[in-house]
């Protein structure tokens, strides 16, 4: 039903946004720093980026969007610039608890560990954060232990 509508050219944003959701999930099980969206991050951009072209602030399609390029199977400075744009764009917006950990879960893959360390524990000690958020982080601040 959602891909008719998106064939008839449908100007719903959150018909774009539910159709990522849904490929999305069938994706990724669980968010955790390990996850990846796989062969779908190509569409999972392109559904995120459609929702976002007609409505700008909408904070499902920005989460989304962010977790696509925190989880996509290759990173790199750009996955990091996009998700610090959604997270400038969303700031007073919406709750920045998804975007916080995808930013620290993309630093953690592109190798800045202290950026990635300093948001997960931002995120671990928001009294906002709820408790998918900070369980993200302690699995996150789990991976940034150094090995005994």
């Amino acid at each position: 039903q959602l891909r008719l509508l998106m064939k008839a050219g449908t100007r719903n944003p959150a018909v774009y946004a539910m159709a990522a959701e849904q490929l999305f999930r069938s994706r990724v099980t669980k968010i955790s720093p390990r996850e990846s969206v796989g062969d779908a991050v190509a569409e999972l951009r392109d559904l995120c980026r459609q929702a976002l072209a007609i409505e700008p602030l909408h904070p499902e399609a920005s989460n989304l969007l962010a977790w696509t390029e925190a989880l996509a199977p290759q990173v790199g400075p750009e996955s990091v610039a996009v998700i610090e744009v959604m997270s400038r764009t969303m700031t007073g917006i919406a709750p920045l608890q998804e975007i916080v950990g995808a930013l620290a879960v993309v630093n953690w893959r592109t190798g800045n560990l202290k950026q990635a360390r300093a948001l997960a524990e931002s995120l671990r000690d928001s009294p906002f954060a709820n408790k998918k958020g900070k369980e993200l982080a302690a699995a996150l601040l789990k991976e940034l232990r150094p090995p005994p």
